[in-house]
């Protein structure tokens, strides 16, 4: 089996940004300002980055010194993964107000997602020193605390982020994998299956609760799990490559190479964890097997041909 990496809800937060704005007291757009944030909001939530993405911008461009609307703009260059884009608007957005919590926690994000969870410990400090109580704050933490592999200080964060808000799915996923992290598979599946009520299509927390499933040997939830999250996201080869696992522990070997090889197709490249893998086993007779691990190499070693050529560039 292949373990999980740690993903992020972005969506969720932005859907949150205009419901919150309100209550915060900041001004919410109008007229066609606001009806390009809301439709942004809607493009967002069916992954469409490039289109929310433009649709903040036209809202921006009605209103460029609106509050929301430019923490628009900044979360859909987060939720597209476009960094520097992100950085120069959430530098924008503090010119306009020095002392909004919300913007340092966005800047925060941004590093965090770069590696840089020094600056992003620097900026969400000085968002609680400006808003103690903002629930996303402690969110932040506890997935920096995550990162680093701080489970005690992770699980005190995201518990005091659900205490603020107790059907956060971030925090919640998140809290998933602290008690994974912890080897409370109990306390995992709970926390997960609460997660997934709120968050169905949310790919990575069948995923991980499938990993919680196969930890406790139930095999059967586990695949319905892995299922579940390979056909919302249809590119997840982790997924793949653990039903494989699966189907081959007991002793399926057609099953197990078909998504083994649908696995490679997609992309997973790690022979040298195929090659080491227990779960696999049983099927590492099979000629079927030989032939796979030379596509996997194959696709590793394609894989490291752009960071050649580009250190070769640079001589």
């Amino acid at each position: 089996m292949v373990k999980r990496r740690l993903y992020y809800i972005s969506f969720g937060v932005f859907l949150l940004l205009v419901l919150a704005a309100g209550a915060g007291g900041l001004l919410l757009p109008k007229g066609r300002a606001f009806y390009h944030l809301a439709l942004a909001q809607k493009l967002l939530k069916e992954g469409n980055t490039n289109g929310a993405i433009e649709q903040t911008k036209r809202a921006v461009e009605i209103q460029p010194d609106n509050i929301v609307a430019v923490r628009g703009l900044a979360r859909a260059y987060i939720a597209a993964g476009k960094h520097d884009e992100a950085e120069k608007v959430i530098q924008k957005l503090i010119a306009l107000s020095p002392n909004l919590a919300e913007a340092y926690h966005d800047l925060g994000m941004v590093r965090f997602r770069r590696g840089d969870t020094k600056g992003a410990l620097e900026a969400v400090r000085k968002s609680i020193s400006l808003s103690p109580e903002l629930p996303d704050n402690y969110f932040l933490l506890g997935a920096v605390s995550l990162q680093n592999k701080d489970i005690p200080a992770a699980e005190e964060y995201l518990s005091k982020a659900l205490k603020m808000t107790p059907q956060n799915p971030n925090a919640l996923y998140l809290l998933g994998m602290v008690h994974f992290e912890k080897k409370d598979y109990d306390a995992a599946i709970d926390t997960l299956k609460n997660m997934t009520q709120l968050a169905p299509d949310f790919a990575p927390a069948h995923a991980l609760l499938a990993m919680c499933y196969f930890e406790k040997k139930l095999y059967i939830h586990s695949l319905s799990e892995l299922n579940a999250a390979v056909d919302l996201d249809k590119s997840d080869y982790n997924s793949m490559y653990n039903i494989a696992c699966i189907y081959s522990l007991q002793k399926k070997p057609t099953p197990a190479l078909k998504w083994l090889e649908r696995a490679i197709d997609n992309g997973f490249s790690d022979s040298v964890h195929m090659s080491k893998d227990s779960d696999l086993d049983n099927i590492r007779a099979e000629p079927k097997f030989g032939e796979l691990a030379e596509n996997a190499a194959w696709q590793a070693s394609l894989n490291k041909e752009p960071a050649k050529e580009q250190a070769q560039g640079g001589r």
